[in-house]
């Protein structure tokens, strides 16, 4: 998840939500900038009702005619000279040469076309602004800027030019600039509006209108009571703005391109087959949005699309919806249709206050939902909608700018992309990736492997606590339940630091049980493992059953070989009350370490260690302890009742067998129920695996199985690739070859030879699994 033309790895902000990522069933969406790459492209607009398209070659050709635009025109300049104008652009000179800086792509994008034809940006002060046309820098006073707002969707400045004339120069989303326009081709630019929407281009207004020197007084007083107000200041600047701009003249429109990210449409198709719906907000068009979105396969070619725009009627939408109700419930030859539904800010108001709970039930019942025209704290509305439906599904919510933090915020899981539009997105959310395709590796693998080895960790954690004191829970019953324990300082103190500790850890940090290039390819095993709720009480109960059928092997073995015995060994010696515990806890450490040595797919050499280690530490400290307790061996502490118990026991033959008889009998019921599971009702994981086993034992795959080869007794891991430099490397650190940038390479530690295998490209040339 490395992104190598930003040099952008992946950040987490949080480390409690990793489970999370497993279980996500609702995916909501921004458009611009985190399924598109927002690097926007002036293609073409309308001046005065007339249609113009940018060339190749970068000339501003009428589309009707083919003829070059006419730059002597009033009307083009004063489009232009709004282009060049009307914005927040400021500028830099690096080397003689002038580069622009903006918070928004669109505006960048804007000034740099009007540069290009003619009506060059070249500087911005507090007071003052310069641009040069034909040759000539002009100056244009700057007397003030009603700024951007997601209330109104438009921004203003008014200036002054080099002749004295007071302007007021606008741009804005179509709904909210031609509605205040009361002259200029305002039918025909709306119409222009909407076939370049249908083209999937971004659109913004553009109007103007000429402030006599008696209305700006007028003017300026408003904005001053504004900038001095201590009390309502933003309601009595919406109302000074909403005076101000007003019987405004549309002077044209411009059409934007903004293309799709690299592995957009593969993503959403991998989240519909993982058992994921998309749902898209954006505060873009209508027609903008769902162009986008057929392209990039999230409205499908087959999809019945319908729509609930523009609806200020309750009764309207209540009548719509219920129509819709009855195709996605109803058991006609539709209901194997898809349906997809289009909603804007107007319609999704009106159904907030006067049908919530119906638009909830279709909105949930279709396959894809798109939201256009919303306000960030629509968003955050529709999220909190879905996540508080009464199953309580696990939402995540992805978005690159600052109207995106409400919506990430709200989710559970929320991801940031590092985008063009500041960090405020990567600052509020869980996790951060360069690119919309990174979320499929986040929630496939990394999310699949979190919620796995999560649900295990915690209920081992349970299931061996309850082993350790089931024994002597047991023996309470045997000794008139006084409070004398059966385990010795060491092993209390021991069982939870020592003993037991590293192997979860382990199992935790590096457990994989299957592939993950096979998790990438294959999203319905995660849709498998979300369904599954593997944290669910029946897994729970599962893990007590076994702790408790552990506990009572352990207790009746134990119990059974010093009820009224004799001697163990030719001393004739007889263990006594530390005897009996030392052989309850040596059953404990070993069934519970081969239990989740077991239960690991995934070997590398830290498992191997903690799990084996443990078990030899366990003997080489028990024996110490044993010397240290003693005071004929060691003269280094008083006398204690469990001196030499650990020698004496282990010198004894029938200790070992009872020992290996509790760990079988201890470990049988889980090993059959496997065996059952994986070959009478095998889940799909399974057969995946059992596929790549008998592919590898009949030597016609040449890839690892399950994380290992089988040829040589050598053992092989899947590698990633570095974060930095784009190379792979094995866990000791030995740079690996590859031959393409689709290529894993496997590294046989046994031999010192390298194997490759083939793999086709999933994340790019920069991207690692």
């Amino acid at each position: 998840m490395y992104h190598a033309e930003t040099d952008t790895p992946a950040k987490a902000n949080t480390s409690d939500l990793n489970e999370e990522l497993g279980q996500i069933e609702y995916v909501f969406s921004d458009k611009t900038g985190t399924l598109t790459e927002n690097e926007l492209v002036f293609r073409k607009c309308s001046i005065e009702g007339v249609k113009y398209a940018a060339s190749t070659d970068g000339v501003l050709l009428e589309e009707a005619t083919g003829s070059s635009v006419d730059f002597d025109n009033q009307n083009v300049k004063d489009f232009l000279l709004a282009m060049s104008l009307c914005h927040s652009v400021f500028t830099t000179e690096s080397q003689g040469k002038l580069t622009y800086e903006a918070s928004s792509p669109d505006e960048k994008a804007l000034v740099e076309a009007a540069a290009e034809y003619g009506v060059k940006f070249m500087f911005a002060s507090r007071n003052s602004r310069k641009v040069r046309v034909d040759g000539n820098l002009d100056r244009y006073e700057f007397l003030h800027i009603l700024p951007f707002d997601n209330t109104r969707k438009r921004m203003s400045i008014i200036l002054r030019d080099p002749s004295g004339k007071i302007l007021l120069l606008c741009k804005g989303a179509e709904s909210s600039v031609l509605d205040i326009c009361t002259s200029g081709c305002v039918d025909i630019t709306r119409k222009h509006v909407d076939d370049y929407a249908a083209e999937g281009l971004r659109t913004l207004v553009f109007a103007m209108r000429e402030i006599s020197p008696e209305d700006f007084k007028e003017v300026d007083q408003l904005m001053v009571d504004c900038q001095n107000a201590i009390n309502d200041r933003e309601a009595k600047e919406q109302l000074a703005f909403q005076s101000i701009e007003d019987k405004l003249c549309c002077i044209g429109v411009t059409g934007v391109e903004d293309r799709l990210q690299d592995g957009v449409h593969e993503t959403i198709s991998a989240l519909k087959e993982g058992g994921v719906k998309l749902w898209v907000l954006t505060g873009d068009k209508m027609e903008t949005a769902v162009n986008i979105s057929q392209s990039c396969n999230h409205f499908t070619a087959s999809m019945k699309l319908h729509f609930l725009t523009a609806r200020r009627d309750g009764e309207s939408c209540r009548q719509t919806l219920n129509s819709l109700l009855k195709l996605l419930e109803g058991t006609s030859r539709e209901r194997s249709q898809t349906y997809g539904l289009i909603v804007d800010g107007t319609s999704l108001a009106t159904c907030f206050n006067t049908c919530p709970e119906l638009f909830l039930r279709t909105t949930l019942l279709c396959t894809a939902v798109l939201c256009c025209r919303l306000s960030p704290l629509q968003k955050a509305k529709v999220v909190r909608m879905v996540k508080e439906h009464k199953t309580n599904p696990v939402t995540l919510a992805i978005g690159d700018g600052a109207n995106d933090v409400s919506m990430i915020l709200e989710a559970n899981v929320g991801v940031g992309i590092f985008g063009k539009e500041g960090r405020q997105a990567v600052r509020s959310c869980d996790f951060a990736i360069a690119r919309f395709q990174y979320l499929r590796n986040l929630m496939f693998v990394h999310g699949h492997y979190y919620y796995r080895r999560i649900a295990t960790v915690v209920f081992y954690f349970f299931y061996k606590n309850v082993t350790f004191v089931g024994p002597a829970i047991c023996f309470l019953f045997m000794n008139g339940y006084s409070p004398q324990t059966i385990y010795s300082e060491l092993q209390l103190i021991g069982f939870n630091l020592m003993f037991s500790a590293l192997p979860i850890i382990s199992y935790g940090l590096f457990e994989q049980h299957l592939p993950p290039t096979l998790l990438y390819e294959k999203p319905s095993l995660y849709k498998e493992s979300a369904n599954t709720n593997l944290l669910s009480i029946k897994y729970f109960a599962a893990w007590m059953a076994l702790a408790v059928w552990n506990c009572f092997v352990i207790f009746l073995f134990d119990f059974s070989l010093f009820y009224d015995a004799g001697g163990f060994n030719s001393s004739q010696r007889v263990g006594g009350l530390w005897c009996y515990g030392t052989v309850a806890y040596t059953c404990v450490i070993f069934v519970i370490n081969i239990m989740i040595a077991l239960r690991t797919r995934y070997w590398v050499w830290f498992t191997h260690f903690t799990i084996w280690g443990t078990l030899i530490s366990y003997v080489i400290i028990s024996y110490l302890y044993a010397l240290w307790t003693n005071p004929n061996v060691l003269w280094l502490h008083e006398t204690n009742d469990a001196a030499y118990v650990f020698i004496f026991l282990f010198s004894c033959p029938v200790i070992y067998l009872v020992v290996a008889i509790v760990i079988i009998l201890c470990i049988l019921p889980p090993v059959l129920v496997m065996l059952l599971q994986h070959h009478m009702y095998p889940m799909e994981a399974d057969k995946f695996r059992l596929q790549d086993w008998d592919s590898v034992r009949a030597g016609r795959d040449n890839r690892p199985c399950c994380g290992y080869h089988l040829d040589s007794f050598t053992f092989t891991q899947y590698f990633g690739f570095s974060s930095r430099d784009g190379k792979g490397y094995s866990q000791s650190g030995d740079p690996l070859v590859m031959t393409s940038s689709a290529d894993v390479a496997y590294q046989r530690f046994g031999g010192g030879e390298t194997q490759y295998g083939s793999i086709d490209k999933r994340s790019g040339s920069s991207g690692s699994i």
